[in-house]
C-alpha cells in the first residue's frame, strides 16, 4: 500500500500525473483510455525540477549499469562460462 509520501515523491518526480476524471472515461475501453486522456488536455505533470532531473539521471544510470551487466552475461554465455567466472 502507498503512502501519502511516496505518490507526492512520484508526482514531483514526474513519474505520475494528474486529471480531472470524468464519468465519461470509464466508458472508453481500456486500451484507449491513455489516448484519450492525452487528447482531452486535462493532464497535468509537476514541472522539471532538480528532484526530477536528479531522478531521471539516476535511472539512466542505473540502466546503463544493467546494460554492461546483461552484455557481460551475454558474452560469458558465448564463451561458455558465466559472469562470476570473470
Amino acid at each position: 500500500q502507498w503512502t501519502r509520501a511516496q505518490l507526492l515523491g512520484e508526482i514531483a518526480r514526474g513519474s505520475w500525473g494528474l486529471c480531472r476524471a470524468d464519468i465519461e472515461d470509464l466508458l472508453v475501453p481500456v486500451g484507449d483510455r491513455w489516448n484519450q486522456l492525452k487528447a482531452s488536455n486535462r493532464l497535468a505533470f509537476a514541472p522539471v525540477s532538480e528532484m526530477s532531473e536528479d531522478y531521471i539521471r539516476h535511472a539512466t544510470e542505473e540502466m546503463q549499469h544493467a546494460r554492461v551487466n546483461a552484455l557481460a552475461v551475454i558474452e560469458a554465455t558465448r564463451e561458455g562460462g558465466s559472469a562470476d567466472d570473470q
